[in-house]
């Protein structure tokens, strides 16, 4: 199972969550679908690039003394892959209807998304990197930003398609 896991981690590996991040972001621009992109933009810079790494300068938690299987430097909680994971992979759970109208590739497209997210959360923890709180503390910081913010982009988006104001 270690290369699967290995495989699953670097779904959520910083290269890999800014290369998808910009060329999502990019598809937004284009087609002009700037409360989207904004929304993006802010969990995963504001959230998953900064203050995460700041919750961890506050907990200063030692990572497991396990072997581990990748390489980190920096502290273990929370669990950095999997904020990041859960705000991008989790926005994008959000935009799915923007992108497809069919409700089989809606409910496809967001089962792959929540199993992706909770498959890099258990590789956190498989590849010996993470306890298990450390994960589910990525989890809750990633989840809250969600839930705290998609009612105020659904309006945002409201008002400025409904107005046909543009950022």
């Amino acid at each position: 199972m270690d290369t699967v896991f290995l495989w699953v981690t670097k779904f959520a590996n910083p290269t890999t969550i800014i290369l998808l991040f910009l060329a999502v972001l990019a598809v937004l621009v284009i087609n002009k679908y700037y409360a989207e992109a904004l929304w993006l933009s802010i969990g995963t810079i504001g959230i998953a690039g900064l203050f995460n790494p700041l919750i961890k300068l506050v907990f200063l938690r030692e990572r497991p003394t396990l072997e581990h299987l990748v390489t980190e430097s920096s502290f273990s909680f929370p669990s950095g892959h999997s904020t990041g994971s859960m705000v991008f992979y989790g926005t994008l759970f959000f935009l799915v209807p923007v992108f497809f109208k069919q409700p089989f590739w809606q409910w496809g497209l967001r089962i792959l998304l929540g199993l992706l997210i909770g498959c890099i959360g258990i590789s956190r923890i498989y590849v010996g990197v993470h306890f298990p709180s450390d994960v589910l503390g990525g989890f809750c910081v990633g989840l809250s930003w969600l839930l705290l913010t998609y009612p105020y982009y659904l309006q945002k988006r409201f008002v400025w398609r409904f107005t046909r104001k543009q950022l």
